[in-house]
């Protein structure tokens, strides 16, 4: 089943997991864990956990 995830939510989700654990400490599993992606997901929408990184901090600077 493809499930499409709403982006946005997806990372406000990550937002709070890097502030709580960290970049290092926190995986991409227990990010595909908290908000349900699936790992093939995850890469297809944001390439690796590094992209992904930036793109929340994009969405954290427009949103201030």
């Amino acid at each position: 089943m493809n499930v499409k995830h709403d982006r946005n939510k997806v990372l406000q989700t990550a937002t709070g997991l890097f502030c709580e654990k960290g970049y290092s400490a926190l995986g991409v599993d227990e990010i595909l864990k908290q908000t349900g992606m699936t790992k093939g997901a995850f890469y297809n929408a944001f390439r690796s956990k590094e992209a992904f990184l930036l793109e929340t901090l994009v969405v954290q600077i427009i949103n201030t």
